[in-house]
């Protein structure tokens, strides 16, 4: 609650000196921080003048989240009590409810959120009406202007198939890249599976089965009326005018036909992607790893590792050769990837990926150009521009319909790879930020 009137001795020295927002057992570790961080710019936060001589830069502090312990961002001050605050400055800093009220300041409210111009929303979770907005846009974008000519489907198609990247650390930036500018260039904001939904679930594997939209055999295109066949099923027929059978009819010509694989190799499959899900939560909740490359090259890699176990877990051919990404499913398979890659990075607030390694074919901070023949490597997109919060590069995800599988990490092995180790030991308390839009995000004032 906003308070209207605040004095020192009534409000704002418990709200500085026993913060009721912070639960019991962080309150004096959180004190502490706070007293220690402010006292290296001369403010003595128990002491009354001092807090006034400072008021506007402890504000400040207050609302831009500065010098808070980045590893409980959910103990940022509130925004009830950086608006009392505030009022506080601009009747004069009072100590008790007795004093005169001195317009000495006039600090303005703060800025509004950011407005971000994509959400990427869980595929399970759209009404018709968005969906068969989302297939009308795959379907504009599967037609080519000229039989001659590629449609710009194709042309991603081929995009990912001529640049996809060699090193396991680059593949989860340059997916990030590659939908990026596939958003950009189109307007089409992809919408993710959610492989880690628990109804997916069989025992300690994952069973895969493909959301309700891309099994439909028809839509309604929502500005002429007409039934089409759908493009999330037919993508090979809609753009090649070939059927490709499936002898089980999951999905009769789609374009890799997954899911009519044997029960020998989803189980196999299965396992292996079990075995990514466990040390993947661990990152996720804070783990520590043994590499002695450091946690930023194994968390890369070990993303690397789940996007491509997956990819074949699905049924799609993970190789630089292969076509999958004519696939709208695999889109949508790699769009979770990032959610659970933009998980990690919120969790991890002093995580620095600072590599230039650029990311071949994308241009520019946000990936919103391409080259194929550009000589000056500092023009292409960066590992370390990709690394950013999603909100950054104008996009978030929005929230998942159904709780994640969580695997039985007993019967998975925690060694991935000879350099992707985890530590065999319970993991600390969770200090995950707040979630918001389905995933932890520092809050945005």
């Amino acid at each position: 609650m906003i308070v209207a009137k605040p004095t020192w001795d009534d409000n704002i020295r418990d709200l500085i000196n026993a913060p009721p927002w912070v639960a019991e057992d962080r309150r004096a570790e959180f004190i502490r921080h706070l007293a220690s961080a402010f006292q290296s710019h001369c403010i003595d936060m128990a002491s009354y003048i001092s807090v006034r001589n400072g008021a506007e830069k402890i504000y400040h502090f207050m609302v831009s989240q500065h010098l808070l312990n980045p590893a409980a961002p959910k103990d940022f001050w509130p925004f009830e009590v950086q608006e009392t605050f505030r009022l506080w400055i601009n009747q004069g800093c009072r100590k008790t409810s007795g004093c005169d009220f001195i317009r000495t300041q006039n600090i303005q409210p703060p800025e509004l959120p950011i407005q971000i111009s994509r959400t990427r929303l869980d595929i399970a979770s759209m009404d018709q009406i968005e969906l068969d907005q989302y297939r009308a846009e795959i379907d504009a974008a599967m037609t080519a202007p000229l039989p001659d000519i590629q449609s710009i489907w194709q042309r991603f198609a081929s995009q990912h198939h001529k640049w996809y990247p060699m090193d396991i650390r680059q593949i989860p930036m340059w997916y990030r890249a590659f939908m990026l500018h596939f958003e950009s260039e189109t307007g089409i904001s992809i919408p993710y599976w959610d492989w880690t939904a628990a109804w997916m679930s069989d025992g300690d594997n994952l069973c895969p089965r493909a959301p309700q939209a891309f099994l439909d055999e028809y839509y309604v295109h929502p500005e002429t009326g007409k039934e089409l066949r759908n493009p999330l099923r037919f993508a090979l027929q809609n753009l090649f005018g070939t059927e490709r059978q499936d002898k089980n009819g999951s999905r009769s010509t789609m374009l890799f036909a997954p899911f009519k694989l044997s029960p020998k190799t989803v189980e196999n499959r299965s396992r292996k992607l079990a075995a990514l899900q466990g040390p993947l939560s661990e990152l996720i909740e804070g783990s520590c790893l043994n590499s002695p490359s450091g946690q930023r090259t194994d968390g890369l890699a070990l993303f690397g590792h789940l996007i491509a176990q997956a990819g074949e877990w699905a049924g799609f051919q993970m190789r630089p050769t292969s076509l999958s990404a004519l696939d709208p499913l695999f889109l949508s398979l790699c769009a979770n990837s990032d959610r659970l890659l933009e998980t990690w990075l919120n969790s991890m607030p002093n995580l620095k990926i600072q590599s230039c390694a650029p990311l071949h074919p994308f241009i520019g901070p946000t990936a919103s150009q391409m080259s194929e023949t550009c000589r000056a490597s500092w023009r292409y997109t960066s590992v370390a521009q990709m690394a950013q919060a999603s909100r950054a590069l104008d996009y978030q995800y929005g929230l998942p319909e159904a709780r994640p599988y969580r695997p039985s990490l007993k019967n998975s092995p925690l060694k991935i790879d000879s350099h992707l180790a985890l530590e065999n030991s319970p993991s600390p308390p969770s200090t995950a930020p707040r979630v918001l839009n389905g995933l932890p995000q520092h809050p945005v004032n």
